[in-house]
Parts: C-alpha cells; sequence; structure tokens
C-alpha cells in the first residue's frame, strides 16, 4: 500500500485534470504538463514534398538537374562506398522506389547512423544514374543536398528483415510497419477501389447512402450480441448485427433504394471467414420484386470484380450447385 501511494505521488504530475466551469471556459491544473510548444512547432515544420517519384519517372528528361524534395522512408540500410559516398533506397508513400546518393560528409554520417522505415524528408537534384548495359532502361538517383529525420522506426534491423520474410510474425507494436508492406497498402488500396465503385453503381441506380446508429435496443437475431452498458443502471445499448430494421424503416419513409458500407457485430466464435466485427454492403430496394434485386446486385458485383480484378462471373442455378458450394462459404 505504501509504494503504490508513492508511485501514485510520482505519477500525479502527468495526468490532466480538468475543472470544468463551462463548455467555453475549461481551465486545467497546474499539475498539467504539456510538451514544449517550440520544439513542438519544429517538429512539424519540415520541407514538403514538391513531387512523387512517378512525377519523375513519368518524364525523367524534364527534370534532370532540377531540386526536388521527398517525402517517405528508408527501404534498407544505408551502404557506405566511401568515406563522404553513401548510396540508400528511398520509398515514398506510393511505394515507389530511388536510389539516393550522398556526397556530402555531414549528411553521410547522419545518412549512416539511420535504419531502414526511419521517416525522412531528403531534398536534392535528380541525376542520370549509370546503366549497367547500353541498352538499359534510362533512370534516375537523387543527388542529396538535405536531409530532415522526421520520425524513427522503434524496431532493429535484424528484426525487421527478419519480419519482412514473415509478416504474419509483427507483433502489435509493429503494425504500423506490417501495414507499409506492399501486400497491405494494395490490400487496403484495392478495398477503397471496390467501395468506389459500390457507390458509383448504386448512385446510377438512385439509391440513397444513408448512416444508420451503431447503438441500438437489443433484438432477437442469429448470433449473440456486443452490449454497451450505459450510465444508467441496469440498461444497455447493442451494437446491431446488421442494419434489418433501420433500413425498413427507410423504405417506409419513401425512399427509392437505401444502401450504406454498414458495421456489423455479431458476438460468435472466430474463424478465418468470421470475425466479431465486419463490414458489408448493406441495401434495401422499394417496389421490387425478385428479378430487380437480383439485377442490382449482379450489376454491382460484375462491376466491382471486373474493376479491381478483371474475373469472369456467371450465374449459379438449381439446388444441387448450392448443396455443392456450400451457401455458407458464398
Amino acid at each position: 500500500m505504501f509504494a503504490s501511494r508513492i508511485l501514485r505521488k510520482r505519477l500525479q504530475p502527468l495526468v490532466l485534470r480538468p475543472k470544468y466551469q463551462s463548455p467555453h471556459n475549461l481551465r486545467w491544473s497546474s499539475t498539467c504538463v504539456l510538451p514544449d510548444k517550440a520544439k513542438t512547432i519544429e517538429k512539424f515544420d519540415f520541407k514538403h514534398y514538391t513531387h512523387t517519384i512517378q512525377d519523375i519517372n513519368k518524364s525523367i528528361d524534364h527534370f534532370i538537374d532540377h531540386e526536388i524534395t521527398l517525402n517517405g522512408w528508408l527501404d534498407g540500410a544505408p551502404r557506405k562506398i566511401s568515406k563522404n559516398l553513401v548510396f540508400v533506397h528511398f520509398r515514398d508513400f506510393n511505394g515507389d522506389l530511388v536510389q539516393v546518393v550522398c556526397k556530402d560528409d555531414t549528411i553521410s554520417q547522419a545518412l549512416r547512423s539511420m535504419k531502414p522505415e526511419d521517416s525522412i524528408s531528403i531534398t536534392g537534384k535528380v541525376g542520370v544514374k549509370k546503366a549497367k548495359s547500353t541498352d538499359a532502361e534510362k533512370s534516375w538517383e537523387l543527388v542529396t543536398s538535405h536531409l530532415e529525420v522526421l520520425n524513427n522506426a522503434n524496431v532493429k534491423v535484424t528484426q525487421l528483415d527478419s519480419l519482412k520474410s514473415n509478416p504474419s510474425a509483427y507483433p502489435p507494436e509493429y503494425r504500423y510497419l506490417q501495414l507499409r508492406l506492399p501486400y497491405y497498402q494494395n490490400a487496403l488500396k484495392m478495398r477503397a477501389k471496390a467501395a468506389k465503385i459500390a457507390r458509383s453503381v448504386l448512385d446510377s441506380k438512385y439509391f440513397t447512402e444513408i448512416e444508420t446508429p451503431l447503438l441500438f435496443k437489443s433484438t432477437p437475431e442469429g448470433a449473440k450480441e456486443f452490449l454497451v452498458p450505459t450510465r444508467k443502471k441496469g440498461f444497455f445499448y447493442a451494437l446491431p448485427q446488421s442494419p434489418q430494421q433501420y433500413k425498413q424503416l427507410l423504405m417506409a419513409s419513401g425512399f427509392k433504394g437505401y444502401y450504406q458500407i454498414a458495421k456489423c457485430f455479431r458476438d460468435e466464435d472466430l474463424r478465418a471467414d468470421r470475425q466479431p466485427e465486419f463490414t458489408q454492403i448493406d441495401l434495401e430496394m422499394s417496389f421490387g420484386k425478385a428479378e430487380d434485386v437480383q439485377h442490382v446486385v449482379e450489376e454491382l458485383v460484375t462491376n466491382i470484380w471486373s474493376g479491381v480484378r478483371n474475373l469472369p462471373l456467371y450465374r449459379i442455378e438449381g439446388d444441387s450447385e448450392l448443396v455443392e458450394l456450400k451457401p455458407d462459404h458464398l
């Protein structure tokens, strides 16, 4: 008990304690410790990128000997060629790579002390990269004149190499590094592209995108519900398993069609194809027959798959096909 009281007293200056008076007059006690204002402003005052690597790749000749600024990360460990010459691969937020050449002694020394995935802002002139053969495609490199370290990665180089070879082994504290890998970047971008296509198709069919509340009354459905306690003892909200009642209410309210990219929650066993929280394209139609629903969904799915993967689709007909494919896996 005595040790815990001492610990609480030591931690006390780090805790923000608001003294509430009114919504327009919020004050903090003298125990509040905030970061230095000047250092905070300085941290976010860096050279913003003027171009992307993709911009330069599209027209290399136009940018030769031009000074540009890039923002991104070191893609590998710096390679020391001589006392004042360092090479390193740089990656921007599009995932493109370029070789960076550093000939300045001060910058070379700073660069050698850095490790992969450190975040930097780098300025220099675009130069022609020496080709390994006469028929090689023309490429470029960046000769550095200015370097700013924006943030350091909290992982060792050797550990990072092993994590890249086995992406599923990333611990939670390195999740942000895992999401920098091209596989996960492309997966998230593909998801965003699919959502954009879905919105475009449904908007053209006079559907209205409407967000529905996530805190709802408990209703009997297929799975158990996640309950959210309220400040009133004994009363709870339930997270919806689907927006079923909301969308039926919207149809009765006179909407031609409704859709949303909805969050749903079901408290059930975790499987490879089933999670407690998942996202679905949820839609509803008024004055529609079964064929109308089929045509809309078919056009929606066809456009999404042709837009992101360009795969052929076919319609399943008959009970035998459904039994063979198992509806739960569709």
